[in-house]
């Protein structure tokens, strides 16, 4: 009887372990929401995440690293961003917003005690007139030191029904304001950046709070201008050409144009973009500027055929059950990520778009190329990671988090005809090879639902990463379920 009893332990061992090796999932976490805004890691078993609940009302969650909710506080906005600030956390929101017209123009900060969730300020920080459509970008020092918004006036105006709403008029900048907050969230200085005859890029801020701004000059020169933390005039401008051929589209350089700030190194920024060069092939360049030398560098890679058949015959699988790359059309492709740390930078590229078939529009995404450099610019490899997914109406997110000599990468794939998996590549930045490459698993999660990379929250024994499930195919809301794996 013993041995009956003990056989069929024995049996049932590999089932046994494969249901405690299940990651586990939180299936209650969100519902009906309008997706998540923003999140940040707090410390090392603490990270915060915002939640839009729909145009009104959003919420913050903070989460542990056992994926315990600490406590969820409801406030009155729509959520923008999120992160450290004197200590506390600060939280952007604007006042209202429509699925048509944008932000109204009146934003909201809320001050928060990180152990309790209590909203300790609440007012409106800044008050426009929401006449056209705008753009923020907020910027929060590593510390919790500083805090800037900048807030990006465009030339469409907020009308249900409009003959200016078009791509070149929402990109065209007419005015652009920024501004500090100091411990009570009044508004502690404020300027205007001047624009000239340019064509605002985007800016960029680093950890010291400097603040750049990009701009496109004439028919192929980028120029940025650095304002130093606190500063209203600039403490130095530098300007870098590109060889854009002159029937380049130039009228939307934000869209195609990465900026990022140096986490190493203040006085230094960079920017990247693919574009067609005057041979007519896809060409992607990275340019330095530093602004205490007062030099600047750029180096350029071209993406003709055989070059890409090159990428494709020198990837090696690091899981035999992920695909071989496929990357489409290098029209398409444009830089998605690009990061600085430990002297390495890290530049990523994929082509995304947006199909239309008979059941509707789909968004795909297709294999990322990862590059990465030193900071003289001198390639130091370059990476596939070889995923490639479609989904209704949207592009789906793919996540990048780099921590000390890895690169974390998760992407979604497509697995059979409906079905979507995520896939965690770790990336060793010194040498360029995938340390490992995971299927996760979707054991109690929607077959349809994707992962948001963008999102995960990350801590020093794993990370959860947020599920996203739409409710239809029209729908405009979304569950959200998490999903805790260890490393």
């Amino acid at each position: 009887m013993k041995k009956l009893l003990l056989y069929a332990v024995l049996a049932l061992l590999p089932f046994l372990t494969s249901a405690q090796s299940e990651p586990p999932v939180n299936k209650d976490f969100a519902d009906d929401t309008k997706g998540i805004a923003d999140s940040f890691s707090w410390d090392d078993h603490i990270s915060v995440m915002q939640i839009n609940l729909n145009n009104e009302k959003f919420d913050l969650v903070a989460i542990d690293d056992k994926m315990n909710i600490l406590w969820k506080t409801t406030l009155n906005g729509y959520a923008i961003s999120c992160g450290k600030f004197k200590g506390k956390i600060l939280a952007i929101a604007a006042e209202k917003h429509g699925e048509i017209r944008g932000f109204n123009g009146v934003y909201k900060g809320f001050l928060i005690d990180p152990k309790t969730g209590k909203s300790e300020i609440e007012k409106t920080i800044y008050e426009g007139k929401g006449e056209y459509y705008e753009t923020i970008a907020n910027y929060y020092t590593g510390d919790g030191t500083y805090f800037r918004m900048v807030i990006r006036q465009s030339n469409m105006k907020r009308a249900m029904f409009s003959f200016s709403r078009t791509k070149t008029n929402y990109d065209k900048t007419t005015d652009l304001t920024v501004f500090e907050l100091n411990e009570r969230l009044d508004i502690a200085s404020t300027f205007k950046p001047v624009i000239g005859d340019g064509t605002i890029i985007e800016t960029a801020g680093n950890y010291d709070a400097d603040l750049f701004v990009s701009v496109f000059k004439g028919d192929n020169t980028i120029e940025v201008t650095r304002y130093n933390a606190g500063a209203k005039v600039p403490s130095g401008v530098l300007s870098q050409d590109i060889d854009l051929p002159s029937n380049a589209d130039k009228s939307m350089p934000g869209r195609y144009i990465k900026t990022i700030a140096s986490e190493a190194d203040r006085n230094v920024v960079y920017f990247s973009i693919m574009h067609k060069n005057y041979e007519k092939d896809i060409q992607l360049a990275v340019a330095k500027l530093d602004f205490a030398k007062k030099t600047k560098q750029i180096i350029s890679e071209v993406f003709d055929r055989n070059h890409i058949k090159e990428i494709k015959k020198a990837f090696v699988k690091p899981n035999k059950d992920v695909d071989k790359p496929e990357f489409g059309s290098f029209n398409n492709v444009e830089v998605r990520y690009i990061r600085e740390l430990n002297n390495t930078l890290l530049v990523a590229v994929s082509n995304k778009h947006f199909e239309q078939g008979q059941l509707g529009a789909w968004g795909v995404e297709q294999s990322i190329i990862i590059n990465g450099y030193d900071t003289n610019l001198k390639q130091k490899f370059q990476q596939v990671m070889p995923t490639q997914c479609s989904y209704t109406m949207i592009v789906v997110p793919t996540g990048y988090y780099a921590d000390k000599n890895t690169l974390h990468v998760i992407a979604n794939d497509k697995d059979g005809m409906t079905s979507i998996r995520a896939i965690h590549g770790t990336l060793d930045m010194q040498t360029g090879e995938w340390k490992s490459m995971e299927i996760l698993s979707k054991k109690n999660l929607r077959s349809s639902s994707f992962s948001d990379g963008s999102n995960a929250l990350w801590y020093k024994n794993g990370f959860i990463l947020p599920y996203v499930a739409m409710g239809g195919m029209f729908s405009i809301t979304s569950d959200i379920r998490l999903q805790q794996n260890l490393f």
